[in-house]
């Protein structure tokens, strides 16, 4: 659904009295914004006709997020996420009287960056928020949510189709898997083989690097668009910097994650043949030949013992600890 499409369907529900308490707006970052902006505006403008009507006060502070009966809720912190007290601090604030005696609007940026807990707080609110109160959940990542949040939420897809497919890394670690380095570590002992190790690990900390340094540049042309949809002076609005940061970190590990994915998938699919099972099974059947040469170097145990470190590797990454120092611990300890 385009944002033209979306936005008109909603505001005819809101005219009609029919609205959803909690709508989950799943998109880019800059279709989710565009969105939410325009949506705010026909909720808030004081305008008894034309709405949005651009002139009145709502419509003047909506944009630079001075509208007082507005709340914003976004990660924060190294963790970058959304806390339990920040959502708990947000149901105060929307249990209070609409200053404008009309809508009550909660905007929560990047949703998937809430936690279990913080999750769990929210969900009595998402279902029942009291009054004239719409709670705007909006998410790049809609795969990362608790599935109760989603139950609790109208699904409003602003999705082309065309997911984010980071090619050019995963074929550069494609590369390097098939690299006779990485054969010959698997069979390889001793210290050559630990340095071989270290060498493969720095090779993939280079990749997260790479994706790193575009998830920054990328993040910050997205957050300027917005900020300046929002208000007119992106560089000098006090969040900025903090904003930045936690778009950029949710982009890399976006990225990541699907990397360390098809790591694992990789010696999850050697395993499989370890075992005997046929190429229909197996998710890199185009790297067919190679992953039979790595199987006929590792037995069952040593090929399951590679698929649980890839998969302590990822949650070494979920407990956010650095890219190197966590490949340098697990990437050694391969057979």
């Amino acid at each position: 659904m385009n944002i033209d499409d979306a936005y008109q369907s909603i505001a005819n529900a809101v005219t009609a009295g029919r609205n959803a308490h909690a709508y989950l707006v799943c998109g880019s970052q800059q279709d989710c914004s565009s969105f939410a902006g325009r949506l705010l505006l026909f909720l808030l403008c004081e305008s008894a006709s034309e709405r949005p009507c651009g002139k009145c006060k709502a419509c003047a502070s909506v944009p630079g997020r001075s509208h007082p009966d507005i709340t914003w809720l976004y990660p924060k912190g190294k963790g970058r996420v959304i806390s339990v007290d920040d959502v708990r601090n947000t149901i105060k604030t929307l249990q209070q009287t609409s200053f404008g005696g009309s809508w009550k609007v909660c905007v929560v940026t990047d949703a998937e960056s809430m936690n279990q807990s913080s999750a769990n707080a929210f969900l009595k609110t998402l279902e029942e928020p009291g009054g004239k109160t719409v709670i705007l959940l909006l998410s790049s990542k809609p795969e990362f949510l608790l599935p109760t949040i989603k139950s609790r939420c109208q699904m409003v897809s602003l999705l082309s189709g065309e997911q984010i497919s980071p090619t050019e890394w995963n074929e550069k670690l494609y590369g390097l898997l098939a690299d006779d380095a990485y054969r010959t570590r698997q069979s390889g002992k001793g210290a050559g083989s630990v340095l071989k190790a270290l060498a493969i690990s720095g090779s993939i900390a280079a990749i997260f690097a790479d994706v790193k340094e575009w998830a920054s540049d990328n993040a910050e042309k997205e957050l300027k668009w917005i900020q300046d949809q929002m208000t007119r002076d992106a560089e000098e609005s006090d969040d900025f910097d903090e904003l930045l940061d936690a778009a950029a970190t949710a982009k890399m590990k976006g990225i990541r994650s699907q990397l360390v994915k098809n790591l694992e998938l990789w010696h999850r699919d050697i395993l499989m043949l370890v075992l005997g099972a046929p190429a229909e099974v197996l998710y890199h059947v185009e790297h067919i030949e190679v992953l039979k040469e790595r199987a006929s170097l590792l037995s069952a145990k040593a090929a399951l013992h590679n698929v649980e470190q890839i998969e302590l590797l990822n949650r070494y990454f979920d407990r956010n600890l650095n890219n190197d120092e966590a490949l340098r611990y697990v990437m050694p300890q391969l057979a």
